[in-house]
């Protein structure tokens, strides 16, 4: 399995355990709440909504 990493679009209100323009891997998927499980900047492991983040490769400004 390779696992999936994604591009930090928007931190919302979790401005501790994202950075904009970073990339994560993806921990875990739930298509039908639309989220990734994702370890954040501070070390913790948490769910958030997929719209937070871009596909990697694409290049946030």
């Amino acid at each position: 399995m390779t696992s999936k990493i994604v591009v930090c679009n928007d931190v919302g209100p979790y401005l501790e355990a994202l950075t904009r323009g970073k990339e994560y891997e993806v921990i875990a998927e739930d298509e039908e709440k639309e989220q990734f499980k994702i370890k954040g900047d501070n070390n913790r492991s948490r769910w958030f909504k997929k719209y937070f983040f871009v596909s990697s490769g694409i290049s946030v400004p």
